[in-house]
């Protein structure tokens, strides 16, 4: 997968990564099951597969956050995406329950970001797939950046399956 671009600019990461559960709170009532489930483009998610990877990302950062906080020698791992939203049948799963569990756990990540000492932010990790070591100001703006690339997605994929 390509890396997600820089949209986060020269925003406060942790303020965006705040606003996200506002956002996707307001989507899953604002449109039918069937919307959500729908597939708008070939070979891409639905947006309630979006939804559900919203509350994977949140689970596989949490655990990269506190590595990053308090575990001394601990390497960053990745995770098959593509593999947890189609196993776990995501298309199939209630977007409410998502976007709950979701809002939730993202209250939690963004208490330990804002709990976080200069040190912490600074302190680097190694990665498990050999890549740059990560920091938690890194982890922060990636986080950040991820939800404002799948706000984007989900918007254009909803406007795709409304207005055909």
């Amino acid at each position: 997968m390509p890396p997600v671009p820089d949209r986060l600019g020269d925003r406060d990461p942790v303020e965006a990564l705040r606003r996200t559960p506002v956002v996707l709170q307001g989507i899953v009532p604002a449109h039918n099951e069937a919307a959500l489930r729908a597939r708008p483009f070939e070979g891409k998610w639905t947006p309630c597969e979006i939804l559900g990877h919203f509350l994977d990302h949140e689970i596989v950062t949490s655990c990269r956050l506190r590595t990053l906080r308090f575990d001394e020698a601990a390497w960053m791992t990745g995770y098959a995406q593509e593999t947890w939203t189609s196993v776990q049948r995501h298309n199939e799963g209630d977007p409410a329950r998502f976007v709950r569990h979701f809002t939730l756990l993202r209250q939690l990540n963004v208490e330990q970001y804002a709990a976080a000492t200069p040190d912490e932010w600074m302190r680097r990790r190694p990665r498990a797939d050999g890549g740059d070591p990560l920091d938690l100001m890194t982890l922060a703006r990636r986080h950040a950046n991820h939800d404002l690339h799948h706000l984007d997605q989900l918007q254009r994929y909803l406007l795709a399956i409304v207005s055909p």
